[in-house]
């Protein structure tokens, strides 16, 4: 009996501890873990167990509380990025973990630190500890691209990663904690990377190989006739590389709520496991003079467990693969050792040990989800006391999983698929049971045959392409998806209330759990007006309309829609079909030097969701574009362009009454030209320096400005240019590369 309550106290206390870290601050979390401490001790002394019983039962939990805080701070110290070196250049030395990425502009190769110092020989800013290693992201050009298992010599600097987070952007910070990746370096080209020593074989240098054999054969096949490439897909599914998926793969499998299957963790790792295993026992059952001392379920264990860490290591043992490994291995040897005697137990301990061999990974939502789907899975299918059909049963679960993950989806992606149910049913069994198994046997037969293994690869490729053209029929309808923003913490454990509400059979009124969830669907008003947005170097423009967002914004070709003004869009509750897109002048955003306005429409559809319908580019700088551009709602653009250079031109956006003037510093020339030929003109209210690599800047157009203009740049002004701005009596306002501002009928900061 005690050892019963043991196992749901101690690790239910580290999943809420660790919860708590995930949700808040460090200091907030102690204190509101000491809380639930004194909580949980109260009802223990208050049941009816033996004076002995709850002493040990409460000093366990007190034991275990202090080390979940306790390695809590440790780990939060330890994968802390480095801001402190980003001044300094240092040697950086370590050993490449994975397969480089392909990035736009080269290479992004992730390394496992062993040593940085000022010195070649000394490492006196870090040297690699015994327990949890840290990694750097260093980004190459095409000209460097390292082999897994390498290990290397570089020089370089720590970059510079923003603190704010934007409310519909991505925390890189806490991706980053929770990768245990400490710095993205800067590489010094004029230092030549010296290679330290090259391992004769391993595991990563076959997933290299395997990298390079299906990017040059995709790269060679292109989408051949269908929707999108299956080769991305597969290498995916192998070892784990996803950096060949471009944005058509990531918009069919989120649209259709099937992101996880190109994702290696807990479910893959599972999968493959249950596959092996489950024909593994019936394979074996059959041999008696095999399983007259054995059983057959114990060998079945053990080949599924082998399984799994080969399916693991050629995924290059990732954080979440690793923690799908435990999870299994838990399960797998508690089953063999007889002391796991029921699921419930197994899930809890496996957190209990996922949580103290990464203490990080509380920060990561794959680990919510996954943990999230077990939990889900295992109380349906436990709930009912008569057992429903198999396929009745998968559909139930199917059901269970979508409503159950609503909330979470809602609250840290802000959209969710709408077709998942359905996609999913299908999806899983037919990657779980025809493609990963056709893949494996391809992947063995390659490393073997090489080249002449190219048949079962077509048959592979087919099997893939089927299911790309199955979610397809899905992912294309204008219903697909829905899109909506959660901000209150509440709304969300109302939901999920609801859901354990409706899943559970037996409980009274299950038909009113539904009302728990329209909360969730309730959108937060948005203010129209100007949003002004640091990023890079560049402030962009945002004009925000009911119907109508007109974005003004260096080109970001070859970019139809970038990710950013994706979850901008999502942000703001409005959502799109790619498919069902209407582009106009797309040649613009091609040709473009420098301004672009994209225009995006959006309209109300039957589901009361806003979508974009149609997205129009113009090229500011054009000499063929009017030299005054009229919008909705008194939105007007002046273009003020250099008769040679048309790509150095300012632009002066009007709108509700206020003026944004947006200042280039390409060209001193081009500056001179500009204030000599509108003089008259380029007075407004709030002036946008956007610097440029020579950082040239004239000083006259800020002798234009009246007193009180606000003046503002990304980055740091150089001191004579601030005394300039100052003594002119002009606003100063400096922003960081991710923050921005909001203007409605007055002006009002939103950072």
């Amino acid at each position: 009996m005690l050892f019963r309550w043991l196992i749901w106290l101690i690790p239910g206390a580290l999943t809420l501890s660790f919860f708590l870290l995930a949700l808040t601050e460090f200091d907030i979390a102690i204190v509101a873990s000491l809380v639930m401490l004194l909580a949980l001790v109260i009802c223990i002394a208050l049941m009816s167990w033996g004076h002995r019983y709850k002493i040990i039962v409460i000093l366990l939990v007190i034991i275990v509380t202090g080390l979940v805080c306790g390695l809590a701070k440790l780990a939060l110290e330890r994968f802390s990025y480095w801001d402190d070196l980003s001044s300094e250049d240092l040697y950086w030395q370590g050993k490449v973990v994975d397969v480089p990425r392909n990035v736009f502009f080269g290479y992004q190769v992730k390394i496992e630190l062993e040593c940085v110092g000022r010195n070649k020989n000394k490492c006196d800013q870090y040297q690699t500890g015994r327990i949890w290693p840290v990694y750097v992201l260093i980004n190459s050009d095409k000209s460097w691209r390292p082999r897994p298992g390498q290990r290397w010599q570089f020089f370089g600097s720590v970059a510079a990663v923003g603190t704010d987070v934007l409310p519909w952007g991505f925390d890189r910070r806490r991706w980053m904690l929770a990768n245990h990746i400490v710095a993205n370096v800067k590489w010094d080209k004029s230092f030549q990377p010296i290679l330290l020593s090259s391992p004769a074989f391993s595991i990563n240098e076959l997933r290299f190989q395997l990298s390079e054999y299906l990017g040059e054969k995709g790269r060679l096949a292109g989408k051949d006739g269908w929707v999108i490439s299956a080769y991305p897909v597969l290498l995916a599914l192998l070892n784990g590389d996803r950096s060949l998926m471009g944005p058509e793969h990531w918009r069919l499998f989120n649209a259709t709520g099937t992101t996880h299957l190109v994702a290696i963790s807990g479910m893959h790792i599972g999968l493959v496991a249950g596959f092996v295993g489950f024909v593994g026992f019936h394979g074996l059952r059959r041999r008696v003079r095999l399983t007259l001392a054995t059983p057959a379920r114990y060998y079945a264990v053990f080949i599924a467990l082998v399984a799994a860490v080969f399916y693991g290591a050629l995924a290059g043992f990732s954080l979440p693969t690793q923690r799908a490994l435990i999870m299994l291995m838990v399960y797998g040897v508690g089953l063999m050792l007889g002391g796991v005697r029921g699921l419930w137990s197994a899930l809890s301990i496996a957190f209990l040990v996922v949580v103290l061999w990464d203490p990080a990974s509380v920060l990561s939502m794959g680990l919510w989800l996954s943990f999230g789907a077990v939990f889900l899975i295992l109380w349906l299918v436990g709930a009912r006391p008569i057992a429903s059909r198999k396929w009745l049963q998968w559909g139930e679960i199917q059901l269970g999983l979508f409503l159950g993950l609503i909330p979470i989806l809602l609250w840290q992606t802000q959209a969710f698929s709408l077709v998942s149910p359905v996609t999913n049913l299908i999806a899983i069994p037919w990657v779980t049971c025809v493609v990963v198994p056709l893949a494996l046997v391809w992947f063995v037969a390659w490393w073997i045959l090489g080249s002449s293994a190219d048949i079962l690869l077509e048959l592979v490729l087919y099997s893939i392409r089927g299911l790309i053209g199955f979610l397809d029929y899905f992912g294309q309808l204008n219903w697909a998806s829905w899109w909506g923003r959660v901000d209150s913490g509440v709304a969300v454990l109302l939901a999920m209330v609801g859901a354990i509400w409706m899943l559970t059979p037996g409980l009274p009124s299950r038909w009113l759990a539904p009302v728990l969830f329209f909360p969730l669907f309730i959108m937060p008003s948005f203010n129209n007006g100007v949003y002004l947005w640091a990023e890079n170097t560049s402030p962009w423009l945002i004009v925000h309309q009911p119907n109508k967002t007109i974005i003004v914004a260096k080109s970001y070709w070859p970019k139809i829609i970038p990710p950013w003004q994706e979850q901008l869009l999502r942000y703001w509750g409005i959502g799109f079909n790619e498919r069902r897109l209407q582009l106009q002048s797309t040649g613009a955003l091609w040709s473009a030097k420098s301004w672009v306005m994209v225009e995006l429409d959006h309209d109300m559809d039957r589901l009361k969701q806003r979508r974009v319908t149609k997205i129009q580019f113009t090229d500011l700088c054009d000499p063929g574009t009017p030299n005054k551009l009229v919008g909705p709602a008194s939105l007007a653009l002046n273009i003020y362009r250099h008769p040679t250079y048309s790509r150095h031109c300012a632009v002066k956006v009007t709108y509700q009454q206020q003026c944004w003037m947006l200042w280039p510093t390409t060209s001193i020339r081009s500056q001179a030209y500009l204030l000599k030929r509108h003089k008259a003109q380029l007075s407004c209210d709030h002036l946008l320096l956007v610097p440029a690599r020579s950082q040239v800047f004239d000083t006259g157009i800020i002798n234009q400005q009246l007193t009180g203009t606000e003046f503002i740049t990304v980055g740091e002004l150089t001191v004579p240019l601030r005394e300039v701005v100052e003594t002119q009596g002009l606003q100063l306002t400096l922003m960081a590369r991710g923050q921005y501002r909001f203007y409605g009928d007055e002006p009002q900061s939103l950072e």
